[in-house]
């Protein structure tokens, strides 16, 4: 997991700075406790915490600094990648070697940057993985940032006159006096409703996110974003038989990469089709003589008093998944929350976020990633799986596919409305839904021999896979690292 860091600023002297620096990296503390370090430059800082899962391509306690001919080059890297070996063959095929440093590498971070070295910017194209990466070339006064193709990992940006401060948490780029934290008015609609928000915004002024498979980089001469993958529509021709061989390759090849056999184990688990398959794929892996897969469930307290069954959640979890847990034989535990416990966890979510929070629905995760942290530091979910699969009800539904605007919006109230006269005035949420929907739906990416019912199949996919999933993904990402 870890967290990064940093600073460029070619106006500015930089070597002398420490003290703020590591005062930026603490702020990252629950993303590493296992340590970390800092590298500081005439007009580049990086600050780096670390979190030892264990695994392979596991990265160092400090920046990863290399000396060549005409400068510094330095790497910064959270995450991972699942395709090191295929991508250490690649670069060895081409010579690529990092002086110094053995091959090939021996972690992720070394591996990322004999990439850049040998591709630049592009590099980010043979990347495949969750990951947020920082690139500090030296000789060409250059910072890349770039982030994985659906933004597992998170990588904010502020830039300023002159240079450019990123992190993993908006908290470091508070603790830089050059960032003033200020709501954007105009954004309140993305504030009260986050599914709303355009690849890259937040709603604080003059703070974004590196957008999912970007690389966003700074010089001398400016700012400049570049997406480097899409997906691509294509005519589906394989029958089900082989569609489904296929599915469940890529499953396997997720959890295989994500669990290693020989290490704790931890998987939410609801009962249901998505937690269930991830959860059974890492059971069936775990190496003989290892403890078992530990799977948590969540319920409430008031469940057997007062549970209503909803389109989204018909029954409740805890009995379902008992039953998967005693089939795939994991050892399960299911946590019971009441509103005192949801309650007590509310500081936490907001620390995690270091933006407006969601109450309740990070409360809930962060007691179960607070439970299952107990147990391991690698945690699988069955999360994001209707928004990529199209599991939600809406996708059956003739009357609710004919709707223009989001299919998950629905006729209710918004937050928003709630707001006064001269505020909804300014920011006119209802305008701005109606933008963002349509600014969306100009991205996709269309198949002329779709018919009409298949085109709107298509864009609801796809605005689902927008704003919904990078939510989903936020959420837990935020509430897991902030349990270390």
């Amino acid at each position: 997991m870890s967290g990064i860091v940093g600073w460029v600023d070619f106006d500015r002297e930089l070597a002398a700075r420490g003290g703020l620096l590591r005062a930026m990296t603490e702020c990252l503390a629950a993303r590493g406790p296992d340590g970390g370090g800092i590298w500081l430059s005439a007009h580049a800082a990086f600050g780096l915490r670390r979190l030892d899962h264990g695994g392979p391509g596991a990265t160092g306690l400090r920046p990863l600094v290399l000396q060549v001919p005409a400068g510094e080059v330095a790497c910064l890297m959270a995450g991972g990648f699942d395709n090191r070996e295929e991508l250490a063959a690649d670069l060895e095929s081409r010579g690529a070697a990092l002086p110094g440093h053995p091959w090939p590498p021996h972690d992720d971070t070394a591996l990322a940057l004999a990439a850049f070295l040998a591709f630049g910017a592009e590099a980010a194209e043979r990347l495949d993985g969750a990951f947020a990466l920082a690139v500090w070339d030296g000789p060409s006064r250059t910072l890349h940032l770039a982030r994985d193709r659906f933004g597992v990992r998170p990588l904010y940006y502020h830039a300023h006159e002159g240079g450019l401060v990123f992190a993993s948490k908006p908290a470091a780029i508070l603790a830089n006096p050059l960032f003033r934290p200020r709501l954007d008015p105009d954004r309140l609609p993305v504030a009260l409703q986050p599914r709303l928000a355009l690849p890259g915004e937040t709603p604080l002024t003059g703070l974004f996110e590196v957008p999912p498979a970007h690389v966003v980089s700074l010089s001398p001469r400016g700012l400049t974003r570049r997406r480097y993958w899409r997906l691509e529509s294509r005519p589906h021709r394989h029958g089900f038989a082989d569609t489904a061989a296929h599915v469940r390759h890529l499953l396997e090849r997720a959890v295989a990469c994500q669990a290693p056999g020989d290490q704790p184990l931890a998987a939410m688990l609801s009962g249901g089709i998505d937690s269930t398959s991830v959860a059974a794929l890492a059971a069936a892996r775990r190496d003989e003589g290892t403890s078992p897969l530990a799977t948590f469930c969540l319920r409430f307290a008031d469940d057997d008093r007062h549970f209503a069954g909803s389109e989204l959640r018909p029954d409740i979890d805890a009995p379902f998944a008992e039953l998967a847990a005693r089939h795939m034989g994991s050892d399960h535990a299911t946590l019971t929350l009441g509103p005192d416990d949801l309650a007590a966890a509310l500081p936490l979510t907001r620390a995690a976020r270091d933006l407006p929070a969601w109450g309740q629905f990070d409360a809930s995760m962060a007691c179960l990633f607070a439970r299952m942290r107990r147990h391991a530091r690698i945690g699988l979910s069955g999360e994001a799986a209707d928004e990529i699969f199209g599991g939600y009800p809406h996708f059956f539904k003739d009357e609710v596919l004919a709707r223009p605007g989001f299919p998950w919006a629905g006729d209710g109230v918004r937050l928003a409305d709630y707001l006064a006269p001269d505020l909804l005035a300014r920011c006119d949420p209802r305008g701005q839904e109606t933008e963002r929907c349509a600014a969306l739906l100009r991205e996709v990416p269309r198949l002329e021999s779709d018919t009409p019912r298949e085109a709107r199949l298509r864009e609801v996919l796809w605005l689902g896979m927008a704003g919904p999933l990078s939510v989903i993904i936020d959420r837990k990402d935020r509430m897991s690292t902030a349990q270390g």
